[in-house]
C-alpha cells in the first residue's frame, strides 16, 4: 500500500451556530480558517423572507431587480439527473450554455417545479450588481468594508463536481436547499483532477 493515497474516513465535523446575527459577524469569525455554519445569519433578509413565502414570491421579488441584461445558463438535460459534467469519452459538456434574459431563465426554473424528471438551468456565480442593481441595498452584510465580491447563483436540482472557489467565501442559501462538500487541502490526492483547459465553468473539476 505503500505510495498509495487511501481516503480517510470523515470524523471531523464542522462548527455550526445557530440563531447568530449580522451584529456577530466580527473580525475574528470572518478570519477563521476553518469552514463553519451560520444558521440564520439572512433571516432577515426581504429576499430570505419571500423564499419562505413561495417560489412565486421570490421569482417576483428577482424581477423588481433585473438590469435586461442577459445572462449565461448552462441547461442539462433530464437524462443528466442535475449533473453538470462531461459526456462519457470526455469529448464535450453533457449540457449547454444558452444566453437567455434573467426573467426568461426564472421562469423556466419555476415551470420545472413539480416535473418529476427536470431539465437543469443553472446560473453560477452571476455578479449581482450588474444583474440584479439595487439587490445588494437591501439585502447584503455589513463586510463592505473588506470589498467583497456579491455574485448569485439561480437554479433548480443540480450537481456540480468538486472545484475551487475563493478560500475567503460567505455562501447564503437565500431560498430552496445546498449541499456543500469541502476536502481539506490533504485530500488534494484522491481528487481525479479532469482536463484543466476544457472546463465547465473556468475551474477544472473532479
Amino acid at each position: 500500500m505503500t505510495g498509495q493515497h487511501v481516503l480517510n474516513e470523515i470524523s471531523q465535523t464542522i462548527v455550526e451556530t445557530g440563531d447568530i446575527t449580522v451584529a456577530d459577524l466580527n473580525d475574528e469569525l470572518l478570519a477563521s480558517d476553518q469552514p463553519q455554519v451560520l444558521r440564520g445569519l439572512a433571516r432577515d433578509w426581504p429576499a430570505v423572507k419571500h423564499g419562505l413565502e413561495s417560489a412565486d414570491r421570490m421569482i417576483d421579488y428577482l424581477q423588481g431587480f433585473d438590469s435586461d441584461s442577459l445572462v449565461t445558463a448552462l441547461y442539462a438535460p433530464p437524462e443528466a439527473a442535475g449533473r453538470i459534467f462531461y459526456n462519457e469519452d470526455m469529448t464535450d459538456f453533457n449540457f449547454e450554455y444558452r444566453r437567455m434574459a434573467l426573467k426568461e431563465a426564472v421562469q423556466q426554473v419555476r415551470s420545472h417545479v413539480d416535473l418529476p424528471s427536470p431539465p437543469s438551468l443553472y446560473i453560477g456565480s452571476t455578479n449581482v450588481d450588474h444583474w440584479l442593481p439595487g439587490f445588494r441595498e437591501q439585502n447584503d452584510l455589513p463586510i463592505r468594508h473588506l470589498a467583497p465580491r456579491g455574485s448569485i447563483w439561480i437554479g433548480n436540482q443540480s450537481r456540480v463536481s468538486a472545484h475551487y472557489d475563493f478560500p475567503s467565501n460567505i455562501a447564503c442559501v437565500v431560498a430552496g436547499h445546498r449541499r456543500v462538500i469541502l476536502f481539506p487541502p490533504e485530500q488534494l490526492p484522491n481528487l481525479y483532477v479532469g482536463p484543466l483547459d476544457f472546463t465547465p465553468a473556468g475551474q477544472p473539476i473532479s
